[in-house]
């Protein structure tokens, strides 16, 4: 990405991880706490910010507290978010096999995810209008 394009498209990207980490963990998790999926949130909003600051994340993450949870999943996948960032991940690689075993694991039905994938790629693209007009 290049240009005066990449910022939107990062904001793009960062929309639709905010939006699939934080709806995810509450389909796998529906007894989840607002702060567990606000971190899951804040994991899909920090995932991108190396990209725009041209700075590793390792890095950004040691001038900001984050917690040690948002922080494995970040930099290694691991910890109690760290499947779900990497399924993230795999959306956006169209990596079907990954994407199908997770769906398996956590026994997720195909129409759920779909309609959280719609949701998400609708909140995308008024997000994207929104910053189109503002051009």
């Amino acid at each position: 990405l290049t240009g005066e394009k990449m910022p939107h498209t990062l904001a793009l990207m960062a929309k639709n991880r905010m939006d699939l980490m934080s709806k995810m963990w509450k389909l796998i998790h529906p007894k989840a706490s607002k702060n567990e999926c606000d971190e899951a949130y804040f994991i899909g909003a920090l995932s991108l910010l190396d990209a725009i600051m041209q700075v590793p994340l390792r890095q950004i993450l040691e001038e900001f507290y984050v917690s040690p949870d948002v922080k494995e999943a970040l930099l290694r996948h691991g910890g109690k978010f760290g499947k779900l960032f990497r399924f993230i991940k795999a959306i956006e690689e169209c990596d079907d096999v990954l994407i199908d075993r997770f769906l398996r694991f956590y026994k997720i039905d195909k129409n759920d995810y779909e309609k959280i994938l719609y949701e998400t790629s609708v909140a995308v693209n008024r997000l994207d209008e929104d910053l189109e007009s503002m051009t």
